[in-house]
């Protein structure tokens, strides 16, 4: 499950956030989601065994995406 958790700057919580994110498997490159904050996204395995990464994406204020979070993970 994958969940992006958004805050403005004084800490507060902010839900509803659309954003893109991408997961790329060992040996599978991920294609683009989309995702609202705080929503619970779920993801499926695919590919061999290996180190994977997951990337989002949101929109700045010029409309253009900038990348906000990146995580990297192993599969077993």
């Amino acid at each position: 499950m994958l969940r992006v958790e958004t805050r403005d700057s004084g800490g507060a919580v902010v839900e509803g956030i659309s954003f893109m994110w991408y997961v790329d498997w060992a040996t599978v490159k991920g294609s683009r989601h989309k995702g609202q904050s705080f929503e619970n996204l779920m993801l499926r395995c695919k590919g061999s065994p290996g180190k994977g990464e997951v990337r989002a994406y949101a929109y700045n204020d010029n409309g253009g995406l900038v990348e906000v979070a990146r995580a990297a993970f192993v599969i077993e």
